[in-house]
């Protein structure tokens, strides 16, 4: 039995669809966890123009029109899926894999939620208004930036998704070191590297940024990713992409990565 008859059959069940709430020409950030065993069908309010992410190794994601058969593969994982839904609306939506439960019908509507729930995530506290997706082509590009602090703070910049005249970074954190790490503040940043070396920073820029991260704090052991929306920004050869992620202390790890 195929995926698509699959689907069908899905949708003629008395199954009640979980609702979650999209806003028109803007960006909505949703969770949705999804049973390993049965995997979920998100069904979108129209077809969307991309659908994009990083899905595998732990996710299987099957467009059909406007529906998406999404599979974990790995309980526990996680990940970003986006949406684009034209007119400058954008689902940012975060699978989650769980083992027994789950949501097995998600139905992304337009309109207002009747209840708003509290995100229990970190945001940067000031978050510039030019800030915002474009509907247009998307591109994704890998990267490898990774960095330790000496707390055992490990960061990894690992892709970026590039719409238009914006950029999305994913970031991702792991603590090794024995105390609780707090995010407190992160910042993007363009370095100028000079000296003899060609890797003394001589000068710096701040680009503004919106930040999301999934947990702000991490215990031993523990690991938490974020995206950081930027606009597109050109580096030369002696150019570099810093990110920044500290804590109150100004403590922490720092990333440097081309693009």
């Amino acid at each position: 039995m195929n995926r698509l008859l699959i689907l069908l059959m899905l949708v003629s069940l008395p199954l009640e669809a979980a609702d979650h709430y999209l806003q028109r020409g803007t960006n909505t950030k949703l969770k949705v966890t999804i049973d390993m065993e049965k995997g979920s069908m998100l069904m979108l309010p129209k077809t969307p123009r991309a659908v994009t992410g990083k899905t595998r190794p732990n996710f299987q994601v099957e467009v059909y029109g406007d529906k998406l058969m999404v599979t974990p593969l790995k309980v526990g994982a996680s990940t970003n899926l986006f949406i684009d839904l034209g007119d400058n609306t954008i689902a940012a939506i975060e699978l989650i894999g769980v083992q027994g439960g789950g949501e097995d019908l998600i139905n992304l509507v337009f309109g207002d939620s009747p209840k708003k729930e509290e995100s229990k995530s970190w945001k940067s506290p000031e978050i510039p208004a030019d800030i915002q997706f474009l509907s247009g082509p998307w591109t994704i590009q890998k990267l490898g930036g990774k960095s330790s602090s000496a707390s055992g703070i490990d960061v990894k910049v690992d892709y970026m998704m590039v719409v238009d005249d914006r950029v999305i970074l994913h970031f991702e954190l792991f603590n090794r070191g024995k105390e609780p790490f707090s995010v407190s503040e992160v910042t993007l940043l363009i370095l100028n590297l000079g000296g003899v070396s060609g890797k003394t920073v001589t000068e710096s820029q701040v680009i503004p940024t919106s930040i999301e991260i999934k947990a702000s704090t991490l215990s031993h052991g523990q690991t938490s990713s974020g995206i950081v929306l930027a606009p597109r920004v050109s580096i030369d050869h002696d150019q570099a992409l810093s990110l920044r992620i500290l804590d109150s202390n100004s403590q922490g790890p720092e990333v440097r990565f081309q693009i």
